[in-house]
């Protein structure tokens, strides 16, 4: 009785798949080179395969930046200069519009960093179910209250990997239930 219990319970997994967790990195080339404030591209997402659950998603970044100058207005502001913020954005979006959005600050040096992309209330990963998306990433010059900009920020992607983190079923086996009997005797 067990054996046949044994059998069933293999046949079954065998026969529906598992879902198993997985992490695609997902390479985005389209997205290295220079970027200065104001700048942004677009990219037509596909991840290869429908998951059956996406579970998180972050951005893997290299490279460099530089911060801008900025002057002070002399009013809201002392009329010094100081450093000008930059900030890259990551944003994905569907048919819906705007899903979820992650950003980095960006100082002046070499960066090396994975952040997570966040999703806008109320909605969830199901839009990356099907498999493709839009992302857009940006490079964004910060606000200085009472800031004049002189010269704004820039940065130089070497690298941009997005991670997706999802569920999905492995495949089923092609076995027939002759060879998965031959195997138990």
């Amino acid at each position: 009785m067990r054996a046949l219990i044994a059998i069933t319970c293999l046949v079954l997994v065998l026969w529906c798949g598992v879902a198993a967790a997985a992490s695609l990195e997902i390479p985005l080339p389209t997205l290295v080179g220079a970027w200065p404030a104001g700048t942004g591209r677009y990219v037509d997402l596909d991840l290869g395969l429908a998951p059956d659950s996406v579970v998180g998603v972050s951005v893997r970044w290299a490279g460099s930046s530089t911060v801008g100058l900025g002057h002070g207005d002399g009013v809201e502001r002392p009329a010094d200069w100081f450093a000008w913020p930059g900030e890259l954005l990551l944003t994905l979006s569907d048919t819906g519009g705007l899903q979820a959005i992650g950003s980095m600050a960006c100082g002046d040096g070499a960066f090396r960093a994975t952040t997570p992309i966040g999703l806008l209330p109320p909605r969830t990963w199901d839009f990356l179910e099907d498999g493709h998306c839009s992302l857009l990433c940006e490079m964004s010059a910060g606000y200085a209250i009472g800031g004049v900009m002189v010269i704004a920020p820039s940065a130089t992607l070497t690298e941009v990997t997005l991670i997706v983190e999802v569920r999905a079923s492995t495949p089923v086996s092609p076995d027939t239930w002759g060879a998965i009997k031959a195997r138990y005797r």
